[in-house]
C-alpha cells in the first residue's frame, strides 16, 4: 500500500457497502446507511439477522486491530463495541462491530451544563479506575496488551522522531515543501517537551481521541465510546485536554478537576499538563492536515498552536 493511499478516505456509497456485506453475510443484509464520522474511514450501519451492526472501511487495518484488543482487554468494564469480524475486500480493510444505539454527543450537546456531560465526566473517572501496571509500558497498546515505551514522555516524543516508519514515514519533507511551518512546529515541540516533564509516572488507560464525536449517547446516558484507534497507556489528563481542545465551550477540564478533588485528590501540574497535551494535539493535527493538503483545517490548527504558545 502506498503512503498516499493510506491517507485517503475510501470512496464508497451504500450500494458498494451492501455488495461487500453480501459477500460476508450472504442474503439478509438490510437498511445499509452511511454514518459520517472519521477522517480516514467510510462507515455504515446496517441490519442482519435482526441485529444492528456498524461496518468501517479504510485503507489500513491498524485501528481495527486496536479496537479488537481494547474490547478484549476492557470490554467487560467499559462500553466498548464488540468486534464481530475483520477482513479484506478488494484491497480495503473492513471491521464489523455491534451497533451502540444512540447518537454522537456532538449532535446534541450544546453546553457543559447538560446532564450528559456530567455522565461523560463519570465515564472518565470510571476509566481511570482501571489499574494499569507500569510494567505494561507506555504509549500505543499492542495486540498483546502491552505498550512499547518505558515512559509516557518517551511515548509522546517518539511520535515526532525521524525517520518514522509507517503512516508518517519521511514526514519531515513537509518542511522542505513549505507545507508545514518549521519554526512554529519547532517552537511548539520544544514547549510541549518541556511541559511533558511534569507528567506523573502512573499510567492510565487513555482513549487518545476523546471528544464528543466519539461519545454515543441516548438522552442523559452514555451508551458507548467508539473509535479507540489511538488507545494508549499514559496520563489520563491527555483525554481531558483532547476534549478541551475540540470542545472548549464545555469547560470540561474544570468539571473533571472539581470531580477529582471531591474524591480527595489534587492532580499536580494539572493546567500545565492540559496545555502540554493540547500542544501535542495541535502538532499531530498540523502534520496530518499538511500531509493531506487540507489547508483550511491546517490553518485552523496552526492558529490554535500559536494561541497555546502565547498563553504558555
Amino acid at each position: 500500500m502506498s503512503e498516499s493511499t493510506r491517507w485517503l478516505k475510501p470512496e464508497m456509497i451504500a450500494l458498494d457497502a451492501s455488495s461487500v456485506l453480501f459477500t460476508i453475510h450472504g442474503d439478509g443484509v438490510k437498511d445499509v446507511e452511511p454514518i459520517e464520522m472519521g477522517e480516514l474511514s467510510r462507515v455504515f450501519r446496517y441490519t442482519f439477522d435482526a441485529k444492528r451492526y456498524v461496518v468501517q472501511f479504510r485503507a489500513s487495518d491498524e485501528s481495527f486491530r486496536k479496537a479488537d484488543v481494547v474490547h478484549r482487554l476492557f470490554g467487560t468494564v467499559l462500553p466498548v463495541p464488540r468486534v464481530v469480524a475483520r477482513g479484506d475486500s478488494s484491497g480495503l480493510k473492513y471491521c464489523i462491530t455491534e451497533l451502540i444505539e444512540g447518537v454522537p454527543a456532538s449532535s446534541v450537546v450544546k453546553s457543559g451544563d447538560e446532564p450528559v456531560v456530567a455522565e461523560i465526566v463519570e465515564f472518565l473517572i470510571r476509566k481511570n479506575a482501571i489499574a494499569i501496571a507500569p510494567e505494561r509500558g507506555f504509549g500505543g497498546i499492542s495486540s498483546d496488551g502491552t505498550a512499547p515505551d518505558a515512559s509516557w514522555s518517551n511515548a509522546l516524543r517518539s511520535v515526532f522522531r525521524e525517520p518514522t516508519a509507517g503512516a508518517y514515514e519521511n514526514w519531515t519533507e513537509l518542511f522542505a515543501t513549505g507545507a508545514l511551518d518549521r519554526p512554529l512546529f519547532s517552537d511548539g515541540l520544544a514547549a510541549m517537551s518541556e511541559l511533558l516533564n511534569r507528567a506523573p509516572a502512573q499510567p492510565y488507560l487513555v482513549h487518545g481521541d476523546f471528544h464528543l464525536g466519539n461519545m454515543i449517547v441516548d438522552g442523559e446516558r452514555v451508551n458507548g465510546i467508539v473509535d479507540w484507534e489511538f488507545a494508549m497507556y499514559g496520563d489520563f489528563v491527555f483525554d481531558v485536554a483532547t476534549m478541551e481542545f475540540w470542545n472548549p465551550a464545555l469547560g470540561f477540564a474544570a468539571r473533571v478537576l472539581e470531580r477529582v478533588r471531591l474524591a480527595g485528590e489534587d492532580p499536580p501540574h494539572f493546567a500545565d499538563r492540559i496545555t502540554c497535551y493540547k500542544m501535542y494535539g495541535a502538532l499531530v493535527d498540523m502534520r496530518f492536515f499538511a500531509h493531506r493538503g487540507e489547508r483550511r483545517k491546517y490553518e485552523s490548527v496552526r492558529r490554535k498552536l500559536i494561541e497555546l504558545l502565547g498563553s504558555a
